[in-house]
């Protein structure tokens, strides 16, 4: 196991044999100098400790003492355009979450407040019962709420309900361009921390 400094936190990193890191092949041969030249080091025991109150990023290195060695660790700032992409990745993941299948609130025309399942085979199963309901004349039917209680409604009901779907997720959508917007936007780490899913 070795580790790095990144953004003040000393990391483990497991390095593979035969893996490609920081553009060099690493083997049973590497030596612990080559590792180094990588900005790794080899961890014995307990992580080393970054201390803010005496050293600060801005130093770019700090010394440990780890087994009465003093070893030099280097602060490697990771490039904020890979941790935007990042980012964009993380967000887009959660954005998949949270539109597979929600819970949509509802209020059914006899006041009755329920919730139903969002996703998009919801939605096409609202759209095709609206439609079975308009071409047969019917005005009433029975819907299955996310807890699979059925309660009596109406076609207005089922189109609402059709409606409220395509609601949430443009809403999602305009949260996921937002929070995009605000990745773009960022000028520092603390910046692009700050932008979360929620």
């Amino acid at each position: 196991m070795y580790g790095e400094v990144i953004n003040n936190v000393f990391t483990g990193v497991l390095v593979q044999r035969g893996k490609i890191y920081k553009n060099k092949r690493v083997g049973i041969n590497t030596t612990n100098a080559e590792y180094i030249k990588m900005g790794l080091y080899p961890i014995k025991g307990n992580i080393p400790p970054f201390n803010p109150s005496t050293h600060s990023i801005a130093d770019k290195e700090y010394i440990v003492k780890e087994e009465y060695i003093l070893v030099k660790y280097t602060i490697e700032e990771r490039d904020l355009a890979l941790l935007k992409i990042e980012k964009k990745a993380s967000i887009k993941s959660a954005f998949a979450t949270a539109t597979v299948r929600p819970r949509v609130a509802l209020t059914l025309e006899n006041g009755t407040e329920i919730e139903v399942d969002g996703g998009r085979e919801d939605k096409d199963n609202f759209d095709e019962e609206y439609k079975r309901l308009q071409r047969a004349g019917a005005t009433s039917t029975v819907l299955n709420d996310s807890d699979n209680q059925k309660h009596p409604c109406t076609d207005v009901d089922i189109f609402n309900a059709y409606t409220a779907i395509i609601d949430n997720f443009a809403l999602a959508m305009q949260k996921k361009w937002t929070l995009e917007g605000a990745i773009d936007s960022a000028t520092s780490l603390e910046e692009l921390e700050a932008v979360v899913w929620g």
